[in-house]
């Protein structure tokens, strides 16, 4: 509590705090690991300390929630509880974790029942599932709940980039799936050249990757420069042959694209071992960033 006291006393923001990890909504994503011991120690002090908001959200992160009532029955004369629910999607960043229904509101009719059951449904996908949290966004800037065509699709995944920057490749997430997309039917047809997949943009460079991954089938690896390592290095990683890719990536540059890389490929690594890299809502409470474990 200190260090957050201090940070708002000796640091210019926005008015919107939330632009502020340390003086917004988004302090609690660094404790979603934690026990419901510690949020609980934690939420009384934050409390004592008159920091209402990193409290709740802190305490609707546990299991149990009777901390949380309990908080806002204590503060019923404050705004708190409105803040956490029906004017903001501030409690939706916390009680996913634990819960499997979104906590109601007061005055909600029927059909705003139902609406916010589907928006909790995605945010759970958002912190259980790593790698889906973008769902969250392209639901918040399309207002799509329901199945959507392949071309509206298209057009919602170009208003934005994935948290984080998760893969070395790619701008707006349209950009980078289309890469995970094309990596995946090459991955799958190891013996013959793929279709060009039905849900890439009309964009995509398909052509290039097929006169890669060709020269890759006649061990024409050293051959591969410019651009075109990327997609090579990426088809090599689909292959499973890590060391290779590995190899040719130290002819990336500038350097900042060498390090994404390594970067990337370690995330991609951890996850298929002790997963230490993997922590709940990441792309929606730490902006995608990597929350690193010090033993």
């Amino acid at each position: 509590m200190n260090v957050l006291q201090h940070r708002r006393a000796t640091t210019r923001r926005d008015s919107n705090v939330s632009v502020d990890p340390l003086g917004g909504p988004h302090l609690h994503g660094w404790l979603l690991d934690q026990s419901d011991d510690f949020k609980l120690e934690f939420g009384e002090n934050a409390e004592r300390a008159g920091e209402l908001w990193p409290a709740a959200l802190v305490l609707a992160s546990r299991r149990d929630m009777a901390a949380y009532y309990d908080l806002l029955d204590r503060h019923a004369a404050t705004d708190l509880a409105d803040t956490m629910g029906s004017r903001r999607i501030s409690g939706y960043l916390a009680t996913p974790l634990h819960q499997t229904a979104p906590e109601p509101v007061p005055g909600d009719d029927a059909e705003i029942l139902e609406v916010r059951r589907v928006q909790f449904d995605i945010l759970c996908a958002a912190f259980r599932t790593g790698g889906t949290d973008w769902l969250g966004v392209l639901w918040n800037l399309t207002g799509e709940t329901e199945a959507m065509g392949a071309d509206a699709l298209r057009e919602g995944l170009e208003l934005f980039n994935l948290f984080g920057n998760p893969r070395w490749f790619g701008v707006s997430a349209r950009e980078t799936i289309d890469w995970m997309i094309a990596k995946q039917a090459f991955a799958v047809s190891a013996d013959t050249m793929p279709a060009r997949p039905a849900l890439l943009s009309s964009a995509f460079g398909w052509d290039e990757w097929v006169r890669v991954a060709e020269t890759l089938s006649r061990g024409g690896v050293d051959t591969i420069a410019g651009p075109s390592r990327g997609i090579a290095i990426e088809l090599l990683l689909g292959a499973g042959e890590v060391e290779a890719a590995l190899k040719l990536a130290e002819g990336l540059s500038p350097v900042s694209d060498r390090l994404a890389f390594y970067r990337d490929v370690m995330v991609r690594l951890d996850r298929k071992c002790d997963a230490h890299s993997v922590y709940p809502g990441a792309g929606l409470v730490l902006g995608g960033e990597m929350m690193f474990r010090f033993e």
